[in-house]
């Protein structure tokens, strides 16, 4: 895959990457860390949220017995 970002861990193990361009609907992110010595870590997957709205109802029906 391509490298979209990296950051640099803090001593505290926080971090924050920002990314060039949001990433949703469901595309899926590989994660990997690694350390001083240039160990990788196994890669954790991410599913990006869907963030798409559902398109409107038609040909909505109702009847008065709630059916």
């Amino acid at each position: 895959g391509n490298t979209l970002a990296s950051a640099t861990v803090g001593s505290d193990g926080s971090f924050s990457v920002t990314l060039p361009a949001a990433q949703t609907n469901g595309q899926t992110l590989t994660v990997t860390a690694t350390d001083a010595a240039g160990n990788t870590s196994t890669a954790a997957t991410i599913t990006a949220p869907d963030t798409t709205a559902p398109t409107e109802p038609s040909s909505v029906q109702l009847s008065d017995d709630g059916k």
